[in-house]
């Protein structure tokens, strides 16, 4: 006996393993864009966008150290069954204020899979009113007395939430988009477990001794005494942890919000 099943062109696999359902992306579709890709050199071109990967890796990491992060509103859409939320988080990366869409019941494809959908989303989003909720840097010049004057809160986002940690917000809102300075008084004897935060950060030791680590285990990292004057950066969502003993200390931090706290869920108390 002979198959009269259609042969299985090499793009169908593509097609097929990136969609959620692969009976969406119609016979039309695949005989259309299989008809425009089988022109000489065009293979060859389409390829080249996944080659440049690694250069625009490089060029974006040396704009974004000269300019800074992207301040426009910018969406990112991502199909449930694909990238999801992750185009999101992947663009906050480049961008202070990303709004998220998730295409429901939709993989790669999304024009494909669920045009009406995806065309709502980016018509609901351009046809809005421009709000962003980024705050952007004012002048703001204060002397140590006027910090001091400052009323304090509760360890909010952007901090450990643990209770007796004291806040100062100096500029911004890590609540928000855009860039934010705090300052946490923290009592002696405390001990901080290892978290991340999503957003890139940099901290310096205003008093007291701070003890500070890397790592998701304290047990095999040996915390690091920081004095006044000194200096750490908390990369976006890598683990640390930190904590104080026989005298508070004063840490002031500096990121790009917004931020958040999650504690690495195997970490062991020191």
């Amino acid at each position: 006996m002979h198959s009269r099943r259609r042969p299985l062109r090499a793009p169908d696999r593509f097609w097929n393993d990136f969609s959620a359902k692969p009976a969406r992306f119609t016979e039309a579709d695949r005989a259309h864009y299989a008809a425009l890709y089988a022109g000489p050199g065009r293979m060859h071109a389409g390829f080249l966008q996944f080659a440049a990967f690694d250069q625009d890796a490089i060029d974006n990491r040396a704009w974004m150290a000269t300019h800074g992060k992207l301040t426009m509103p910018v969406l990112a859409i991502g199909g449930e069954k694909s990238f999801g939320a992750t185009m999101a988080a992947v663009t906050r990366a480049g961008a202070v204020d990303v709004q998220e869409r998730v295409i429901a019941d939709a993989g790669h494809w999304l024009m494909e899979e669920q045009p009406d959908a995806t065309v709502k989303a980016i018509r609901d989003y351009l046809d809005a009113p421009v709000v962003t909720t980024r705050v952007r840097f004012g002048p703001v010049s204060l002397s140590s007395e006027q910090v001091d004057r400052i009323a304090t809160t509760g360890a909010g986002t952007g901090t450990s939430g643990m209770a007796g940690i004291r806040t100062v917000l100096l500029s911004g809102d890590p609540a928000k988009p855009g860039s934010y300075t705090l300052e946490i008084r923290v009592p002696a004897h405390t001990t901080i477990a290892p978290h991340t935060h999503r957003d890139d950060r940099v901290a310096t030791v205003v008093s007291g001794t701070w003890y500070f680590g890397y790592g998701a285990d304290t047990s095999t990292t040996t915390l690091r005494a920081l004095g006044a004057g000194g200096f750490y950066s908390e990369p976006g969502r890598v683990p640390h942890f930190a904590a104080t003993r026989d005298e508070a200390a004063v840490v002031r931090i500096t990121g790009t919000g917004p931020s958040d706290t999650a504690f690495v869920s195997a970490a062991t108390p020191r």
